[in-house]
């Protein structure tokens, strides 16, 4: 009895939930909204990406299922939340692009780089401001291409760091969906642009 009256509660909850005029807007509306709460983007190296949208997720049942079958939702790779955490945004993101912008310092070898190496590919946005991570950055690209890449920052905090001769010529020369380059203090030549799609 206990139970069914739980359920017949529960039942009586979420209708009188999707009465609410919020939830009558088309689920696609609603995602947007969920992703305008989630993209604000922040300046500083060590400031993580605001989980303050989160919240969202135990609103409601609706709410939840919402957010979950929105893969653009949860592009952006958490690795200061943790392994589970991470790894969780990059499932339920299923197949598309990856925003990679680290506030934590990845270390070698470490769950993050293994990670990272394995959606590599994947990466449509990279934003990286420390010599380490761009100096890995360039090791991983070496061997793998970063074919759905559209942007891509790199940032040193003193001369010094110099792109791999050839990477250009090689695995990065096949990222053609690269729009955006961003290059601070890194040391590279090149006899032209390997990217014909590149904003100026």
């Amino acid at each position: 009895i206990e139970r069914r009256a739980l359920l017949a509660l529960s039942t009586l909850s979420y209708h009188k939930n999707m009465q609410r005029p919020i939830n009558k807007l088309p689920p696609e509306l609603l995602s947007y909204i969920f992703h305008k709460a989630s993209s604000g983007r922040t300046q500083a190296v060590y400031q993580p990406q605001p989980a303050s949208w989160l919240a969202v997720t135990y609103v409601c049942s609706m709410w939840r299922s919402t957010a979950l079958d929105a893969p653009f939702l949860w592009t952006n790779i958490p690795l200061h939340r943790g392994r589970c955490w991470a790894e969780a945004y990059v499932s339920r993101a299923k197949n598309s692009p990856l925003t990679l912008r680290p506030s934590v310092f990845i270390i070698k070898p470490s769950w993050q780089l293994d990670l990272i190496t394995q959606h590599f590919s994947r990466l449509s946005d990279v934003e990286l401001k420390l010599d380490y991570h761009v100096s890995l950055f360039f090791d991983i690209s070496m061997s793998i291409t970063p074919h759905q890449l559209q942007r891509l920052v790199l940032q040193s905090q003193a001369p010094g760091i110099v792109m791999p001769p050839g990477l250009l010529s090689t695995h990065l020369h096949e990222a053609m969906q690269l729009r955006e380059v961003y290059l601070d203090h890194i040391g590279l030549s090149w006899d032209s642009l390997p990217w014909t799609g590149l904003r100026i």
